[in-house]
């Protein structure tokens, strides 16, 4: 009998490409939330996956979707309310055949983040072992709320098993067939366009850990298997980190402003090559300002002790350095002919 899997997400970066990977099992039936019928009709007649049309304000419809899953991956929403839909629809169908319902949630290590300003990167790496460290993070903390309340609800683990997962910045292509570039390193590669600096938020000396979105959807790949089996971790010990590395934050401004100056064919001159912090007003206009230095500023350093012990996951794609040169160029390119816009937003 297959296993029916609800996600959140699939016109996504991460969802798109967790989907195209879950597709290769033939095992799996999906359905998947759109937001309108033009999307639906591509994921129905290029992926054979069934569309659910409507939004995370939708809660009837989140709450029925889920009901009728075996699993449930939210790559779209850090949204409470719709949260809990999903929550509630998965606790109607739980049970049934003598296996709980799954909920994973895709959260990130932004969670982490803390507030150096660019200044250090003294934060100790927080491990998926320790999760007594992890609840503990201030409740203000980016996904912290959702977070939270999916680890309250597994009282009834013959019913409902949640999973928190949280990648980190996560680069390269992605393997969905709607949107398959990442937001970070477009916002480092606007910046740097428009203001022809070398420029950090803060100082740069802050670490953000790392995965290739492929050694990503490995990871869910695993995971996926393993909650079907019943051996996954879930509840209080449901938590998975998913880097495979880890950057200064300066060090990717840098490689970021060399791709930059040679894709765009300027001089030297008609820069500012010494690496230097970006202005307030140029943190603003570029990465949101509080925002930008809370996240693009802040320490996110984890490690996935839980992913390689339990699941035997082993990141193998190519590195950072690796793949950055081809994300730089795509987005100078649409950038400077003003095909998009690039908002301060993470993945992670």
């Amino acid at each position: 009998m297959s296993t029916k899997i609800f996600l959140l997400g699939a016109t996504g970066y991460v969802g798109g490409s967790i989907l195209a990977q879950l597709l290769q099992n033939k095992d799996y039936t999906f359905t998947a939330l759109v937001r309108d019928q033009s999307r639906a009709d591509k994921l129905k007649s290029e992926l054979g996956v069934e569309p659910v049309i409507g939004s995370f304000e939708d809660l009837e419809v989140l709450k029925k979707a889920a009901e009728e899953s075996d699993i449930v991956i939210n790559a779209w929403s850090d949204d409470l309310p719709a949260t809990k839909a999903l929550v509630e629809g998965l606790k109607k169908r739980g049970g049934k055949g003598g296996k709980p319902a799954y909920l994973i949630q895709v959260s990130g290590t932004g969670v982490l983040c803390d507030h150096v300003k660019g200044e250090s990167d003294e934060q100790e790496p927080f491990d998926d072992y320790d999760i007594k460290r992890i609840r503990s993070l201030p409740d203000e903390q980016i996904h912290k709320d959702v977070d939270d309340y999916l680890f309250s609800q597994n009282d009834q683990p013959d019913v409902l098993r949640t999973i928190i997962t949280c990648p980190p910045l996560i680069y390269g292509k992605g393997m969905g067939i709607f949107n398959v570039r990442s937001k970070q390193i477009p916002v480092i590669t606007q910046a740097t366009l428009a203001t022809r600096k070398n420029g950090t938020v803060g100082k740069g000396l802050n670490k953000w850990g790392t995965v290739h979105v492929e050694d990503l959807v490995k990871f869910y790949d695993l995971l996926v298997r393993a909650a079907i089996d019943g051996k996954a971790s879930y509840g209080d010990e449901g938590f998975y980190f998913a880097d495979s590395g880890e950057e200064y934050l300066k060090d990717m401004a840098q490689h970021v402003f060399d791709a930059v100056v040679k894709k765009a064919g300027w001089a030297l001159v008609d820069t500012v090559p010494v690496q230097t912090p970006l202005t307030d007003s140029e943190v603003e206009k570029y990465y949101g300002g509080a925002f930008g230095y809370w996240i693009f500023a802040g320490n996110s350093r984890s490690r996935a002790n839980r992913a390689r012990k339990e699941l035997g996951w082993k990141p193998e794609a190519p590195g950072l350095w690796e793949t950055l040169d081809e994300e730089v160029e795509y987005w100078v390119e649409k950038l400077k002919n003003d095909e998009a816009k690039v908002e301060p937003g993470v993945d992670a």
